[in-house]
C-alpha cells in the first residue's frame, strides 16, 4: 500500500470528533461536499484541519456509509495489510485444536471494513458487503497463502457478501482467485464433522459463530430426550443432540436443500436417522399446527435476522415474542431451551425482556432462569469502539430455578 495511490481528503470537525474514538464508519452526512470528486472505491488519505493525516479509508459512492476506516494514524506501515493479517491469524488459529473451519477476518471488528474470510478445511471464502471494497477483498485473497498455513486456502473464491443488496450492474460473479473450483468441502468441529455447500450455504457455506452453541449442547448429557430443533438449516444440533443420547430429535426448515445436507450431516456423524424427524414447513405455522399434547426436555430456537433496519425492530420483536410463545408451551416441565438471536438491531436486553414476558405468561413470574449466556467465539471479534459488530446473543434457559454452585 503505498501513500501516494491514496487520494487526500480533509475531514469536517464533527467527522474529526467521531475518528478520536476510532469508529470505522463515515456517513454520508458527515462528509463535504468535496468528496464529490471521488469514485467508488477511491482509497483516501484523510486530513484534519491542520493537513496532518489521522487516518486511511475506502471511499463508497452511493450508500449510506461514506468511508469505511481500515487505518486510524499519520502513516501506513511497510506491508501494512499483510502484517495485520498475520496478527489477527496468530490469535485466532489456536481454533486449529479443536476446528479445521474459522472466520480469519470478521470485517469492521478486525479493522478491516467490509470484507470477510471464512476458512473451511483448504478452502477460503472471502466475501465483500460493498462494491467499493472489492478491490481491497481481492488483495486479501492474494495475500492470504502468505498469512494462513498449510493446508488452508489452497483454493480462494471472493464473492460477494449474502447481506450486500447491490444492484445486478454492480453484482461481480463470484471468482476463484487461486486454485481450482471447490463445490462443496467436510469441516471438523470436535469430534464431529459437517458437510458445506459453498454454492447454496448461508454465510459462506456455515454457521461459524454459533459453534459455541454447539460445544454447549455437546457437553450436555441429553439421555433418553426428546428435542425439538426450529430452524435447524442443516441439522448440526439436531446431529450432536443424538450424539448425546436423545431418543428423538424434531427438526423444522423449509428448505429442501438445507435437509438434504442435514442427511449428509446425520449420515457422516454416523446418526440414526430415524430418531431425526425432518419436518420441511415455516417454523411459525409448523408451531401453530402442532398438536399441545407435543412436549419437548429441549427446545432450540435459532431464527433468521428479523430485521435488517432499524424501523424494522419493532416488528422484529413481536416476531420474536410470537416464536418464543408458539413454542414454549411444547416445553415439557423442569425443561430447558436455547434462544439465539442474531438481529443485530435487537439488543441483548430486548431479547432477554420478550423472552422473559413470555416465559413469565406460560410458567409462571419468578420461575424462569437463564441457565447460561455464551461468548462471542475467538474468531468473531467483538470491539468496544465497534458495537455494530455484536449482533449475537446465545441465551439457554429453564423453566424452573436451578440450584446455584457454591
Amino acid at each position: 500500500m503505498k501513500e501516494s495511490k491514496f487520494r487526500r481528503y480533509q475531514v469536517r470537525k464533527k467527522t474529526l470528533i467521531q475518528m478520536n474514538r476510532e469508529h470505522p464508519w463515515v456517513f454520508h452526512g458527515s462528509i463535504s461536499t468535496a468528496a464529490k470528486i471521488f469514485q467508488d472505491g477511491d482509497w483516501l488519505r484523510l486530513v484534519d484541519g491542520t493537513n496532518e493525516t489521522i487516518g486511511f479509508g475506502i471511499y463508497s459512492e452511493d450508500e449510506p456509509i461514506a468511508i469505511r476506516i481500515f487505518h486510524f494514524g499519520d502513516s501506513l506501515r511497510n506491508r501494512f495489510l499483510l502484517k495485520k493479517m498475520r496478527e489477527i491469524w496468530k490469535k485466532k488459529k489456536d481454533l486449529l485444536t479443536e476446528t479445521d473451519a474459522l472466520r480469519l477476518i470478521h470485517g469492521e471488528s478486525d479493522l478491516i471494513p467490509g470484507v470477510t474470510v471464512d476458512l473451511y478445511s483448504h478452502v477460503a471464502i472471502v466475501q465483500y458487503y460493498s462494491a467499493s471494497t472489492y478491490t481491497l477483498a481481492r488483495l486479501i485473497s492474494f495475500l492470504l497463502p502468505h498469512v494462513v498455513s498449510e493446508p488452508f486456502a489452497k483454493s480462494i473464491q471472493v464473492r460477494a457478501g449474502t447481506r450486500m443488496g447491490l444492484s445486478s450492474a454492480k453484482t461481480r460473479p463470484p471468482r476463484w482467485t487461486r486454485g481450482s473450483e471447490v463445490t462443496n468441502v467436510t469441516i471438523r468441529e470436535g469430534q464431529f464433522h459437517y458437510a458445506v455447500d459453498f454454492a447454496h450455504g448461508q454465510k459462506g457455506g456455515f454457521y461459524l459463530d454459533l459453534r459455541g452453541v454447539r460445544r454447549y449442547l455437546g457437553d450436555c448429557d441429553l439421555e433418553g430426550m426428546e428435542v425439538l430443533n426450529i430452524f435447524a438449516y442443516t441439522g448440526p444440533f439436531s446431529v450432536i443432540a443424538l450424539k448425546k443420547g436423545a431418543k428423538r430429535v424434531v427438526s423444522v426448515d423449509q428448505s429442501r436443500h438445507a435437509q438434504d445436507q442435514h442427511l449428509k450431516n446425520l449420515e457422516l456423524n454416523g446418526s440414526n436417522s430415524d430418531r431425526d424427524e425432518l419436518i420441511r414447513a415455516d417454523a411459525f405455522q409448523f408451531l401453530a399446527d402442532l398438536d399441545t399434547s407435543q412436549k419437548f426436555d429441549l427446545i432450540i430456537i435459532d431464527p433468521p435476522s428479523l430485521a435488517a433496519k432499524q424501523n424494522q425492530v419493532p416488528l422484529a420483536l413481536k416476531k420474536f415474542e410470537q416464536l418464543h410463545r408458539l413454542a414454549l408451551r411444547h416445553l415439557k416441565p423442569r425443561s430447558h431451551w436455547f434462544s439465539i438471536c442474531c438481529t443485530a438491531r435487537m439488543t441483548r436486553d430486548q431479547v432477554v425482556q420478550t423472552v422473559g414476558k413470555v416465559s413469565k405468561d406460560l410458567v409462571g413470574k419468578g420461575e424462569t432462569q437463564i441457565v447460561a449466556e455464551l461468548p462471542s467465539e475467538i474468531d468473531h471479534t467483538l470491539s468496544k469502539k465497534f458495537p455494530e459488530g455484536n449482533y449475537l446473543t446465545q441465551l439457554v434457559f429453564s423453566n424452573f430455578k436451578e440450584a446455584q454452585e457454591s
